[in-house]
């Protein structure tokens, strides 16, 4: 995770969350599906973790042109992860639960608007235990399916490109 944000002052970001390579893959071996992830003791914790290893794959495709945020403003609105590929943003919000309202996307709509004239915010997606469905426009919740679909989560069609 990369401590520094073209797009964001030192305050917004000093206190990133820890993820270690050792408990993500351990939640990404265990976690197959909501039920999975429902046995664990905070399963928020373990969900992220299993999403961050699979970030860190995607980011290790292409080092040089896709990279792992964390954003945090100044009254805790915060996103999980912002991914950044030439310069292409999209903010990910990670929800244990298997309901989605769209203020789960509040902190997503913050950093929008914090980036928005400055960089290309290209859409922003709230991963939960439920089914595909648009929050608003540029804003979308997927399964985890959508980021794990090697531990068989279910896929559905979105019409949205990862």
């Amino acid at each position: 995770m990369r401590p520094g944000l073209p797009f964001g002052s030192a305050e917004s970001l000093r206190h990133p969350p820890i993820h270690r390579a050792s408990e993500g893959q351990e939640a990404a071996a265990g976690i197959r599906n909501a039920e999975d992830l429902a046995r664990r003791l905070a399963p928020g914790f373990w969900l992220e973790q299993a999403i961050f290893q699979t970030l860190q794959v995607w980011r290790a495709l292409e080092p040089s042109r896709r990279k792992v945020h964390f954003w945090r403003d100044r009254s805790g609105r915060e996103v999980d992860f912002v991914l950044e590929k030439d310069g292409v943003l999209v903010g990910l919000e990670i929800k244990a639960s298997r309901q989605v309202a769209p203020s789960d996307a509040d902190g997503i709509q913050a950093f929008r608007e914090r980036v928005g004239r400055s960089h290309r915010f290209q859409r922003g997606v709230v991963l939960h235990g439920g089914t595909s469905r648009p929050l608003g426009p540029g804003l979308w919740a997927l399964p985890w399916g959508w980021m794990l679909p090697a531990q068989g989560c279910p896929q559905t069609q979105t019409g949205v490109e990862p």
